[in-house]
């Protein structure tokens, strides 16, 4: 019976051993919790585990974002935090400072290793986007800067933009005065002034800036220019900066009722097509013309017997510039509608004073372009000053004349064309005509065939007014003071104006009887002058052989020069320049003039004469264009 207890005891005690009751004796869980930020993910989700294992999370961004912050329980145990100014895009992240954090490989993704876990665990992951650095360079012999939209980038040297992933960042360029914006490479391409960069990555942008000229384009008349490369495009006056040392051509395109007249400023013209250097500033003009020159419209209406037009508070006067008298009278023309136009300022604007031309013709240098007589300096004078005219002929009149005119009136005989002159008189404006010198003031014992322009300024029932800047050219006994308005006997200047259309006649220059000229404007509002730079980029162009000019006909027969018109023209661009600001440039000018008139005063030799002209005088038209 004994035995039988002992039995009994010893199977209860191993059932106890070997089958815990499972309420009392189970293992315990835990709770593993998962918080992942916007950007990214952690895997797996929150979950439990049992007391004692071991357990993975990934750690994973989504593409364009990084990890940049790791907690465990509260606790930091990883952090990739950069400045706003550095880029991070996690590719080179410090160390955890836990070691159960590792990073897979080379990836931006992370896995914490729980082991052997005994509590309640936390692990909280926060994701930044991707940012990227946008280098940008400058190269080329210009300058000029580069903004960005969004605007992280702003600098007028090289520079560096952060943007976050997948930003579109449009890069904008600005040239500085004196260059181009030449293209972009890099992650750039093209030509355009902006680009765009979607930012995945890091990249870099070249920016490149040529030394560059201006380009000025001046239309007169009814029509359009063109350009290749592109970038003009005017029917006005117009510019754009065009690659140092590029060429540039220009193509003119008349309207439908107007044709192609001329360029002026080229370096070489064919037809309608001016091709242009750029190894400096250029301003260039072109002016179109009516197909057919309508008729004016005159009052004759109840014409007073006499008028005479009150004086401009100033007569523009230079002594010596009746050798260029269609522009001396132009000046005084100007200074009814613009008391501040100078005798410089016309004489510059229509193109000389800085240029030098031979004439193998008249043997002689010249003070004008080549080819540039009376009316194409004349029209070039009008055209920048924005003046439209109207020209008054007989039949007779040369075609190239009426060429650029506003409008015309016409007069087959002395009785219409005095009837037209007192109407444009009637209407406030002064008239410039041609004359035969020698038969308006017969007294002076003159030749026939001696031409002059003047202006008339009023009339009465027996004589004419005539208002002149330059007394001394035909000596007559008036103080200068007083030479505005004097009268001349209306049968003298009549036989005048008649015989100044035998002057040259056949020739282009043959003007005819009763050739006039006045201005549409009155007021002084509708003057335009050219801009200033615009002018000395003209004069630069016009003047840039003129060394060579010199040294090509050093062995010509130069015994035909006007060395004083030569002189007047230096002297009066040299007076323009000083009043605009350029006393250097001036200073040479003057001194220019007085060689130039030493060449025909001083009784020098011929090899005297070549000796100047090309050991002083070329030296110095060299050097003079350089200093405006």
């Amino acid at each position: 019976m004994l035995q039988g207890k002992k039995s009994l005891f010893f199977f209860l005690l191993i059932f106890f051993i070997s089958c815990p009751f499972t309420a009392s004796m189970a293992a315990a869980a835990y709770s593993i919790t998962v918080i992942a930020g916007p950007g990214g993910k952690i895997t797996p989700d929150t979950t439990t585990v049992t007391a004692g294992m071991n357990k993975t999370f990934s750690i994973t961004p989504y593409k364009g974002y990084h990890v940049a912050e790791v907690k465990l329980n509260g606790v930091t145990i990883f952090q990739d935090a950069t400045e706003l100014s550095v880029p991070n895009d996690g590719a080179s992240p410090p160390s955890p400072a836990d070691p159960d954090l590792q990073r897979s490989g080379t990836s931006k993704v992370y896995k914490y290793f729980f082991k052997n876990i005994q509590q309640d665990q936390s692990l909280e992951a926060v994701f930044k986007v991707d940012t990227f650095a946008l280098e940008i360079f400058k190269v080329g012999q210009g300058t000029g800067s580069v903004e960005s939209t969004p605007a992280n980038v702003s600098c007028g040297t090289d520079c560096m933009g952060i943007f976050p992933y997948n930003t579109e960042v449009v890069l904008t360029s600005t040239s500085d005065d004196g260059a181009l914006f030449d293209g972009w490479s890099g992650k750039c391409k093209g030509r355009g002034a902006t680009c765009t960069v979607k930012m995945t990555k890091a990249s870099i942008v070249t920016a490149n800036f040529a030394r560059a000229f201006k380009l000025s384009v001046s239309v007169h008349g009814s029509g359009a220019v063109t350009s290749s490369p592109k970038g003009i495009l005017c029917e006005e006056s117009c510019s754009t900066q065009v690659k140092e040392n590029s060429t540039v051509k220009l193509k003119a395109k008349a309207a439908s009722y107007s044709k192609f007249l001329s360029w002026t400023g080229c370096t070489t013209i064919s037809g309608s097509t001016c091709t242009v250097a750029m190894n400096e500033a250029q301003h260039v003009a072109v002016a179109f013309a009516p197909k057919n020159v309508p008729l004016y419209a005159l009052d004759f209406n109840d014409l007073p017997e006499s008028i005479i037009l009150q004086a401009p508070l100033t007569i523009p006067k230079r002594n010596g510039a009746f050798a260029h008298c269609y522009l001396e009278s132009f000046s005084v023309q100007m200074a009814y509608i613009d008391s501040t136009v100078s005798m410089e300022e016309v004489f510059t604007f229509a193109g000389l004073g800085a240029v030098l031309t031979y004439d193998s013709w008249g043997k002689g240098f010249l003070q004008s372009p080549p080819k540039n007589w009376t009316w194409p300096l004349n029209q070039r004078a009008m055209q920048n000053y924005g003046v439209s005219f109207i020209t008054g002929h007989s039949p007779g009149i040369a075609s190239g004349y009426l060429e650029g005119a506003f409008a015309k009136v016409t007069h087959a005989n002395g009785d219409e064309a005095l009837r037209n002159l007192k109407a444009v008189i009637r209407s406030g404006r002064p008239v410039q005509v041609h004359i035969d010198l020698a038969y308006l003031l017969p007294e002076l014992g003159l030749q026939p065939g001696a031409s002059h322009f003047i202006i008339i300024t009023g009339y009465d029932a027996d004589g004419v007014y005539w208002t002149d800047p330059e007394p001394d050219y035909i000596d007559f006994p008036l103080d200068r003071s007083e030479y505005v308005n004097v009268k001349i006997p209306l049968e003298n200047f009549m036989r005048a104006w008649e015989e100044a259309g035998k002057i040259n006649k056949g020739a282009f220059t043959y003007c005819a009887p009763y050739w006039m000229l006045f201005l549409e404007e009155t007021a002084a509002s509708q003057i335009k002058r050219i801009l200033v730079n615009d002018i000395l980029s003209l004069q630069r162009s016009l003047a840039q052989n003129n060394a060579s000019v010199i040294e090509r006909n050093l062995s010509s027969d130069f015994s035909g020069t006007h060395w004083e018109r030569i002189a007047l023209a230096k002297r009066l661009f040299s007076d323009y320049l000083k009043k605009n600001g350029y006393p250097e440039a001036a200073n040479v000018y003057e001194f220019l003039a007085g060689e130039y008139n030493d060449c025909g005063e001083l009784g020098l030799s011929l090899e005297e004469k070549k000796h100047r002209l090309n050991d002083i005088i070329k030296p110095l038209e060299m050097e003079a264009r350089t200093l405006f």
